[in-house]
């Protein structure tokens, strides 16, 4: 079982620090840039997604024209 003085320094770390600490202003502010950086993080992520998926989109388009083209070419004397 834990000791008395265990249980108790949570609650006295708080109201020694919790008190001193920053003002609800301040920790929003922080909270507030906090949320921009993720916002961008997270924006700059789905850029790269999309750009990602753009290319496949690409790739796949052309590997369906050359399978076209090739399809329809005339089987030559050497490809037979």
């Amino acid at each position: 079982m834990p000791s008395p003085d265990f249980c108790k320094s949570p609650v006295i770390y708080y109201f020694r620090e919790g008190r001193k600490g920053k003002k609800r202003e301040e920790k929003a502010t922080d909270q507030d840039a906090r949320l921009t950086e993720i916002e961008r993080r997270l924006t700059d992520t789905q850029d790269v997604m999309i750009a990602l998926s753009e290319k496949l989109d690409r790739w796949e388009e052309q590997d369906k024209l050359a399978a076209g083209k090739s399809a329809n070419k005339p089987l030559t004397t050497g490809e037979r």
